[in-house]
Order: structure tokens, then C-alpha cells, then sequence
């Protein structure tokens, strides 16, 4: 490969503003079940993903990458869907974090298209978006960055009728930190409305099932801050790390008796 040209630059940037878009459409392809789309989708992928869709000239990272993608290509050609399926899900690993500064752009993406999707390929989404989600660290957001990644896997998960469930799991484990918006995220949306109360109850469940680092992180969160808007539950992170304290109770100006808000009882009456 040589250097871009003016035209092939101007085109690349337009695929490039549409990254997200074509990485799920070529996930999506590399587990269908025609074999041919299959290996169209990893020609595709194969030529673009190293140079950054054109972005890049070719560099001792891309040629390793490349290297790595191709070890795939037979994998993908397999009749066995368990086979294909888990090559594709290799590839996209590896892609995820090659490409982690589109992460955003991958997930707005998905999390756009979900709701008209069959049960099948919200549960492929699903899968697609794991890598990807491993890259975000909603510390490193700024408010409305943070807000409209909650907010955009909170009506997913509405619309997808809890298809992408596992997704608060995964992004809730990444870091305690995550861990911690994501419990006062869910505590601040219950008291929207009643049905919002409901979605969050049953996520705040799934994602304690597991481990008990959630669920003391709810309790501490209950018990300590009483977060009750959203407002709130950004402020009050913002707070925390402002103070330089690693206590939330100096940070937030409580003293050490726990005062469990009344309103907040209401979240787990019933669940």
C-alpha cells in the first residue's frame, strides 16, 4: 500500500464517520449463516480494520494486526456455526481493542438499531458489544458523555425486552469505579416513575445475582449518600473527587450515623 491520495482521504474519512455503522454490519455478517457473506464480511474487515479504514498507511501495528485477523479466515469458512461463530467473536476482540477510541461510536450505534432487531440478533448484539464495553471507564466521561451512555443502555434495555441485560454486568465490572455510577445511575431513575423504579429494580438484581461487591456497593450508596436525582448522582461522584478523600461521607459532608432515606425503601418494597 502507498499513501492516500486527496480523493481516497476524503473517502476514507466519510467511511470513517460511519465506523460504527459498518463494524456492526461486518460483525453481524462474519455469524451469518450464509458462508459466502461470511467471507465477504471478513475481505472487508480484513482490508479496512488495519489501516483504520484508510485513515492510516500501514504500520508495524497494523501489519501484526493483520497477521492476527488472518489466522481467523479458515475459522470463518467452517460449517460448524459453534466454530464460526466463535472465530467472529475472536476477531471482534481483537478489533475492540485495536480500535478502542470508536468505542463510543460502536456502542451509540448499537444501541440505536436494537429495538428493531429480532430476538436472535439482540442477542448477537449483545455478544458483539462485550470487548467494547470492556473499554469504557465512565470515570474518564465528562457528565453528558456519562449520562447519555447510561441513559442509551437504560431504554436498550427497555425497548430489548432485557435482551442486553448482561451489557450492565459487564460495564459494571470493569471498575469499582463503574460500578459505583452505575448503582447511583439506577438508584437516581427510579424516582422518574414508577415503571422506570421497576426497570431498575430488576437490573440492580441482575447484576447483584453474582457478586457481592454490588450489592454493598448499593447498600453504601443507600445508606451514605441518599442520591435521589440525577443531578445528584453526577454531583456527587464530582464531589468525591474534588475532595481528595476517599471517603464519600467527608466528600458529601454526612457524618457517620446511617439515615437510609424513606424514599429510597420504596426501590426494593415488593422486589
Amino acid at each position: 500500500r502507498t499513501e492516500p491520495s486527496g480523493e481516497d482521504t476524503l473517502f476514507s474519512e466519510f467511511i470513517h464517520s460511519n465506523i460504527g455503522p459498518l463494524l456492526h454490519l461486518i460483525y453481524h455478517g462474519m455469524v451469518d449463516i450464509d458462508v459466502h457473506v461470511r467471507s465477504r464480511s471478513f475481505d472487508m474487515l480484513y482490508r479496512l480494520v488495519p489501516i483504520k479504514f484508510g485513515i492510516e498507511v500501514v504500520t508495524e501495528d497494523s501489519k501484526f494486526i493483520e497477521n492476527q485477523i488472518r489466522n481467523y479466515e479458515n475459522v470463518l469458512n467452517s460449517m460448524d456455526k459453534k466454530i464460526y461463530e466463535s472465530g467472529a467473536n475472536t476477531i471482534n476482540e481483537i478489533i475492540s481493542n485495536f480500535l478502542s477510541e470508536y468505542t463510543y461510536s460502536v456502542f451509540s450505534e448499537a444501541m440505536l438499531r436494537i429495538h428493531s432487531l429480532d430476538e436472535n440478533s439482540k442477542k448477537l448484539t449483545e455478544t458483539f458489544l462485550c470487548p467494547w464495553i470492556d473499554n469504557i471507564e465512565l470515570e474518564d466521561q465528562d457528565r453528558d458523555g456519562m449520562l447519555s451512555i447510561l441513559n442509551e443502555l437504560f431504554a436498550a434495555t427497555n425497548h430489548a425486552n432485557f435482551e442486553v441485560m448482561y451489557l450492565w454486568d459487564r460495564l459494571s465490572v470493569v471498575s469499582r469505579k463503574n460500578r459505583s455510577y452505575v448503582v447511583n445511575y439506577l438508584i437516581s431513575k427510579s424516582f422518574i416513575s414508577p415503571e422506570e423504579m421497576l426497570l431498575s429494580k430488576r437490573i440492580i438484581s441482575y447484576i447483584c445475582r453474582n457478586t457481592s461487591d454490588t450489592i454493598k456497593q448499593l447498600v453504601h450508596n443507600l445508606t451514605v449518600t441518599g442520591v435521589s436525582n440525577i443531578e445528584l448522582f453526577y454531583n456527587y461522584h464530582e464531589s468525591v473527587k474534588e475532595s481528595g478523600s476517599n471517603s464519600p461521607r467527608v466528600a458529601f459532608g454526612v457524618d457517620e450515623k446511617t439515615v437510609i432515606p424513606v424514599e429510597v425503601s420504596k426501590i426494593f418494597r415488593d422486589a
